[in-house]
């Protein structure tokens, strides 16, 4: 008698000749099978090997297994700038359904997937449906491109220079200069201020609008006092525009007098003027008033009277 199994079912074995039965001797031939998908690596029982198919004697009761064996397919998967997750030579049962997540690096974007040579865009994801073969996925990156732009504020304070197309992670060298009216004051995004420096550079990582912001250039004049008084001036502002005049009088305190001017003004005349084209200090310099006191004896020879000279004003 022969008797054979099929390991998992998945597969048939024909007998030929194919009786119940068979004689001292007899010579059967036994071939496997396998079901779609499926295939058959080797005999096991009272046969080995692969060979299909395979003749046996029958010169006793034998049993053979034929084994069977899902088929495979390699999937293989590549990529940089990113990456496909399952990632590596995947196998794949026959019939599988496998899906593959496309995931770019930061700062990269998918540019393009081939799958089996063929392009599909710039997917995020695929499934290979009912798998029957072997198949690739191929992802390709880029570096994300940004627009940084530029401009001035007020359009006519000054240029500006930097601006432009960047890669992700490139050096953004950007430039304010004023013009001769106006003096750079800082950079603005969204009315948010980002530097107070006229040369600003950071790295690109998003689009960027920025704004250059100039004001009208202006001077500062700072009046210090020497002694006792105040000084006066014509106009009285915080700043002044260049070219601009400034008339300065010195007002000593009761008992005081002016002396003279020191700092961006020499001299004592005052009131007096100074012309603003840079931040100046000018200093007023005051003096305690001095007096004379005389005194004399009527009759001269009646006595002595002491304490005259100079006094300082009280």
């Amino acid at each position: 008698m022969l008797s054979y199994n099929r390991c998992n079912r998945t597969g048939t074995v024909t007998k030929n000749l194919d009786k119940s039965e068979y004689s001292h001797g007899e010579e059967v031939q036994l071939t496997a099978l396998p079901d779609e998908g499926w295939s058959f690596p080797n005999w096991a029982g009272d046969l080995s090997g692969s060979d299909n198919p395979k003749i046996i004697v029958m010169d006793q009761n034998r049993s053979v297994t034929a084994n069977f064996a899902i088929n495979t397919y390699t999937i293989a998967v590549a990529g940089a700038g990113g990456a496909i997750e399952p990632e590596g030579q995947i196998n794949a049962n026959h019939g599988d359904d496998k899906e593959f997540i496309i995931t770019p690096d930061t700062g990269y974007e998918i540019a393009e997937v081939v799958i089996d040579g063929v392009s599909v865009g710039p997917i995020g994801r695929f499934t290979f449906n009912n798998v029957v073969s072997d198949h690739t996925i191929d992802a390709s990156f880029s570096l994300l491109e940004y627009t940084i732009t530029v401009s001035a504020s007020p359009r006519e304070g000054g240029t500006v220079s930097g601006g432009g197309v960047y890669k992700h992670g490139e050096t953004v060298d950007l430039t304010a200069e004023a013009d001769d009216s106006n003096r750079f004051k800082n950079w603005t995004e969204g009315g948010i201020v980002v530097s107070t420096d006229p040369n600003y550079s950071f790295t690109a990582s998003a689009n960027r609008n920025l704004l250059a912001n100039f004001i009208e250039k202006t001077y500062e004049l700072t009046v210090k006092l020497s002694g006792q008084g105040s000084v006066e001036k014509q106009p009285d502002k915080a700043r002044y525009l260049p070219e601009e005049v400034v008339n300065l009088t010195a007002i000593p305190e009761t008992g005081w007098r002016f002396l003279n001017w020191s700092g961006a003004l020499t001299g004592s005349t005052n009131p007096a003027s100074i012309k603003m084209n840079n931040d100046e200090t000018v200093t007023a310099n005051f003096a305690i008033n001095q007096y004379v006191v005389v005194i004399s004896r009527n009759p001269q020879n009646g006595g002595v009277v002491p304490g005259g000279g100079k006094l300082l004003s009280r």
